[in-house]
């Protein structure tokens, strides 16, 4: 299903874009620390938020740039054609680096980008992270381990599609893809949750899922809603993405017609900085 829905929307997308592009900068040691930055054309009156986007890939494969495709230069475009600082993101894939390695490496990419942000006109107390799938289970994570100073960067988050109580989503339909990097452990799953810490986030999130998509997911992304808002916290944007599957939400940002996933991300964002989240 991947493959055919990357065929149909790459076909879609524009090859004309107005932002300069920033490639494989590092922000760690390993060579899968790199990002792209996407910096909307002309100045700005005030530092840019930045929107940090973290792919997915079932832990073990994925890249912030999908060769032969748009992707994930579409979500960089996006960002910069409403006037945000646009990032799109790689880090250490299973089997080789397991958990909680690809939350160490948002957090490790936060920290850089807070000190790298004024070289590319952005706010970094207005950091905004974005997760698809695995990355998704990946933002949370890091969210879930954050210390109060680099907590104050981020200004909000957007959960796509994520794993977050990793225990119940073992003997789902998509357990099978969880062991290379969580490991076999299952005993040791709960404590490789995000949700219980989100609870207590106190940071703005929205949490999406796809109509078509694996049943697993929707019911991760309800789960975790409702024990957020159980627990007194602010209740979370929750979206729908109707008519998608897993993948096609994301590959529609950036088109002119139909992007719902933007729409709302562009609207989270706006609201975000406006004190109306």
């Amino acid at each position: 299903m991947r493959e055919a829905t990357t065929a149909i929307y790459s076909r879609l997308h524009s090859t004309h874009h107005e932002a300069t592009v920033s490639r494989n900068l590092a922000y760690g040691p390993n060579s899968r620390h790199a990002c792209n930055i996407f910096v909307p054309a002309g100045r700005a009156a005030a530092p840019r938020p930045m929107v940090v986007f973290v792919h997915g890939g079932g832990f073990t494969k994925g890249d912030k740039e999908l060769a032969d495709t748009p992707f994930y230069d579409n979500f960089g475009y996006w960002a910069a054609r409403h006037d945000f600082i646009g990032v799109t993101s790689s880090y250490r894939l299973a089997p080789e680096f397991k958990w909680p390695a690809g939350g160490d490496d948002v957090e490790a990419l936060l920290k850089w980008l807070c000190v790298q942000a004024d070289t590319y006109g952005a706010d970094n107390r207005q950091i905004f992270l974005v997760g698809h799938s695995a990355g998704a289970t990946h933002v949370a994570t890091c969210l879930s381990r954050l210390d109060d100073d680099l907590r104050k960067h981020v200004a909000g988050a957007i959960l796509n599609s994520g794993i977050y109580d990793v225990a119940s989503a073992a003997g789902s339909s998509i357990g099978g893809v969880l062991a290379g990097y969580f490991g076999p452990d299952v005993s040791a799953y709960p404590e490789m949750s995000s949700v219980p810490a989100l609870s207590g986030l106190g940071i703005p999130l929205m949490v999406t899922v796809n109509e078509r998509e694996p049943h697993e997911f929707q019911r991760q992304g309800l789960e975790a809603v409702r024990e957020i808002f159980q627990a007194g916290s602010p209740l979370p944007h929750f979206v729908t993405l109707w008519g998608h599957n897993h993948y096609s939400s994301l590959l529609h940002v950036g088109l002119a017609q139909g992007d719902m996933l933007g729409e709302h991300m562009q609207c989270f964002v706006s609201s975000v900085r406006h004190g109306r989240s």
